[in-house]
């Protein structure tokens, strides 16, 4: 029976995703960012200082924080429109390997290395705040559109997760090279990217490892501001604001790191379909069900069967009976009791038929 899929046709358009429609996903999410981002510039540009936005709390906010912060309310509206809303945030539906678990204490190194590395005395507490809820807003909204809209999708579309890897990552990365508009240099740029590929397999090994989207935000919502802290700039390297070079430059030893893990993690991530799609929690419930149904009627046939030929062998009708139990070993282990009851059934007083019929009722009343 072919089951009907039901929704809107712009919910079943997103939900057969597949990797073109992610990238166009991508590139809608760059081009209005754009668009936002001028349009905030332009309506508060008398409180941004243009050439130094982190040179106040308000700028920083105004000018860097409010456009990533619409772009991610923008997301999550699209998310309620297709109703990703839970799937998005729920429990991954693929179990992390440990060895995942490497690139979350890579992350977390670099973090502690450059709060060290800081020097606090050059900001203002509302400085740092600001730069915080900073990284909040582009640790969500980074993650939730590459490891939540681009890994759904894909998934969705019957991708194994090799494929899934590599591709959230390479838009992760693809989506930072639009810092050409802004007036950075190719180098610049191609490097960032570079380092954008390596960080975003990062996440992704976070995200198989934790289980959750949440922890993997908060991930990425704690590297960016705080390599700003350290660094004195964002992309850039301060000499009046910045810290301890000789931590900052440890800590910028692991960028090389996640490059060369993120390429090895080509060849370990295994490409696996199984588990894309979460199991509602009644699902097993109604597999049961529907199991014994199918064991029900396999029995009633079979008791049909040994009805009409009684000169069979006792032997022949248990072989019978025990095919029929086999069928559904796997799925229902009480009807393994037809064939492990082979005493009982020598007996005159009980046929094989009977036999199975009091196993499988027995079940059925514990079940219920």
């Amino acid at each position: 029976m072919v089951e009907v899929e039901r929704g809107s046709g712009w919910t079943r358009y997103w939900n057969h995703g597949n990797w073109w429609k992610a990238l166009i996903l991508v590139a809608v999410y760059w081009g209005v960012y754009q668009l936002v981002s001028l349009g905030t510039s332009t309506l508060f540009g008398p409180f941004i200082d243009a050439d130094n936005v982190l040179s106040s709390p308000l700028s920083i906010l105004l000018a860097v924080a409010l456009p990533i912060l619409i772009m991610g309310g923008l997301l999550l509206l699209l998310a309620f429109s297709l109703g990703w809303s839970r799937e998005l945030f729920a429990r991954q539906p693929l179990r992390g390997r440990p060895w995942m678990w490497i690139a979350v204490v890579l992350v977390i190194i670099p973090i502690i290395l450059r709060l060290i590395a800081t020097n606090w005395s050059a900001y203002s507490v509302a400085t740092v705040f600001s730069l915080l809820f900073l990284g909040l807003c582009v640790g969500f909204a980074e993650e939730v559109l590459t490891r939540g809209f681009v890994v759904n999708m894909l998934r969705k579309g019957g991708a194994g997760e090799k494929v899934v890897f590599l591709l959230s990552s390479v838009y992760f990365a693809a989506l930072h090279s639009g810092n050409i508009v802004s007036g950075q240099a190719p180098l610049s740029v191609l490097l960032i990217v570079i380092y954008t590929f390596g960080f975003g397999a990062m996440m992704y090994l976070s995200l198989r490892a934790t289980g959750s989207i949440v922890w993997v935000i908060l991930l990425h919502a704690a590297t960016d501001p705080i390599t700003i802290l350290a660094t004195g700039g964002i992309d850039a390297h301060s000499a009046t604001t910045a810290g301890s070079d000789g931590l900052i430059g440890i800590a910028g030893i692991f960028n090389f790191v996640y490059i060369a893990l993120g390429l090895l993690a080509i060849i370990l991530v295994k490409n696996r379909h199984e588990g894309s799609t979460p199991v509602p929690h009644d699902a097993g419930q109604k597999s049961r069900s529907r199991y014994w149904s199918m064991a029900v009627s396999a029995a009633s046939g079979s008791m049909t069967s040994s009805s009409r030929s009684g000169a069979r062998p006792v032997k022949a009708r248990m072989r019978s009976v025990s095919t029929a139990g086999s069928r559904f070993a796997g799925i229902c282990p009480w009807l393994i009791a037809c064939r492990i009851r082979r005493s009982t059934i020598a007996r005159p007083s009980r046929s094989p038929t009977a036999t199975c019929w009091r196993s499988a009722g027995s079940c059925i009343a514990s079940t219920t």
